[in-house]
């Protein structure tokens, strides 16, 4: 008899329960860029996020190092969800199924937009963070050859970008352009707008970030996807941080590039505002700022070009099209100011 999808999700989930637990699922997601499939668990003590990711792209060895930090961002007090306990190994993640599962509780809170934050809100944000990155830069992992070692360093960030740019040749633009022909008019439309400021600004953009690949930084485990829906609040205090699962070690200007950007765009008075507000608990130095505005000018300009390879690849699932179209129109006119 084959098991539904439903009972399979079930049957995970029971394993990180305590036995006889009832519950019931809802899929939120599959596939997407890392292939993985996310499962709302619903119980009578609470709410939780079961989240696969296929064998061939996990890694179960940075997975284990990510839920340490996390442990240790959870006793620090931060709003984090820590995963649970696998109920006979001990383990936080099972193999199952040709995926690798986790499960850890749900937040509480909604995200709020850039234009609707009232100030207590955009004050809990940023001390929030502050307190992240300041906890993070004393993690000590059991493993001293840990990838989330804090350490002195150049920004992977950098590096990461420069070699994404060098990945986008020109012939490899002349064949997304000719590729575009056969995409849905309204994608097509933005999408030649982001490959078009791609083509004027890549040089320009690169130089930037090849200035500061000799600049080292103090780098420390960050979000490093921490943008505007991945932050929750219950009323005006921050209580949740959600999807770290591109967490990795780096200068904290990832991910305030990363937030403010998502919720400020081009206003950068509102960016000072913000950053005024970190800076009370956890001060930049002059190089960290240089290194935050490169990196939000770099991320306007690959961020685009990802959802095009995206679209190439078949990846982007027909409704989402309408999300995906007024994120690119964002970055459009982002790019078009730089």
């Amino acid at each position: 008899m084959q098991v539904s999808r439903s009972d399979r999700w079930l049957q995970i989930a029971r394993r990180f329960l305590p036995t006889g637990t009832v519950c019931e699922s809802t899929r939120l997601s599959t596939g997407g860029f890392s292939g993985a499939e996310v499962v709302e668990v619903r119980t009578n003590d609470g709410r939780y996020a079961l989240r696969g990711v296929p064998v061939q792209s996990a890694q179960p060895a940075a997975i284990l190092q990510r839920h340490e930090w996390l442990r240790f961002l959870a006793e620090q007090g931060l709003p984090v969800a820590v995963p649970l306990r696998d109920a006979l190994s001990g383990n936080t993640l099972i193999a199952f199924d040709n995926s690798v599962w986790q499960m850890e509780p749900w937040l509480p809170g909604t995200s709020v937009g850039g234009n609707e934050l009232t100030p207590a809100q955009l004050t809990s944000m940023l001390h929030t963070l502050a307190r992240l990155h300041l906890c993070s830069a004393d993690f000590r992992p059991a493993a001293a050859d840990s990838a989330f070692c804090s350490r002195r360093g150049v920004s992977p960030a950098i590096v990461e970008r420069r070699a994404r740019i060098r990945d986008w040749t020109t012939e490899r633009l002349v064949l997304a352009a000719d590729a575009l022909a056969h995409a849905p008019a309204e994608f097509r439309v933005v999408a030649s707008q982001i490959l078009a400021g791609y083509f004027l600004r890549s040089i320009v953009i690169d130089e930037e970030l090849r200035q500061l690949e000799s600049v080292t930084f103090p780098l420390a485990p960050c979000w490093r996807d921490l943008w505007k829906s991945h932050v929750l609040f219950t009323g005006d205090q921050v209580t949740g941080l959600i999807d770290p699962h591109a967490a990795q070690v780096d200068n904290v200007a990832t991910d305030l590039s990363r937030l403010l950007g998502s919720l400020f765009g081009d206003d950068f008075a509102k960016w000072k505002s913000a950053l005024d507000l970190y800076e009370e608990l956890r001060p930049l130095s002059l190089e960290e700022h240089r290194l935050l505005r490169v990196l939000d000018r770099s991320g306007v300009l690959l961020s685009g070009m990802t959802w095009l390879t995206r679209w190439r690849e078949g990846t982007i699932p027909a409704e989402q099209m309408k999300d995906v179209v007024e994120r690119l129109e964002v970055f459009a006119g982002r790019l078009s100011a730089i």
